[in-house]
This record gives structure tokens, sequence and C-alpha cells, in this order.
């Protein structure tokens, strides 16, 4: 996972492109089971980060507003 201080905006949103684009290759490919274990390990990893970036985000704003 990304150190959240390194995941800027632009980072996040391109997490959040690999995240659409893993779950478009687990839903619609064939793939075995150890392979598709892999994607959806990672797919919750980069979940992860992105929620993290977000609560940050929200975080910051609510102390700034």
């Amino acid at each position: 996972m990304y150190d959240i201080e390194t995941l800027g905006r632009e980072k996040a949103t391109s997490r959040a492109c690999q995240l659409a684009t893993l779950l478009l290759v687990i839903s619609d490919c064939e793939i075995s089971g150890h392979e598709r274990d892999n994607l959806i390990d990672l797919a919750r990893d980069i979940s992860g980060d992105i929620a993290t970036f977000m609560l940050e985000q929200d975080k910051k704003g609510a102390l700034n507003g």
C-alpha cells in the first residue's frame, strides 16, 4: 500500500482507474482460481488506498472548513 502522504489526488485517480480495470478483468476474463485470488487481493489493497485517501481528505476538509 502507498503511504498516505505520497498518495495525492493524481495518484488516487490513477489507483481508482487501476481498480476499475482490475474489477473488469476479474469479472469478465477467464482466469485460474489462484490468479483470481491474487487479483482480488490487489483490488482490496487498492480500494484500501483510495478509502484512506478519501478519509484523510474529508478529515482535512473538516479541519479547514
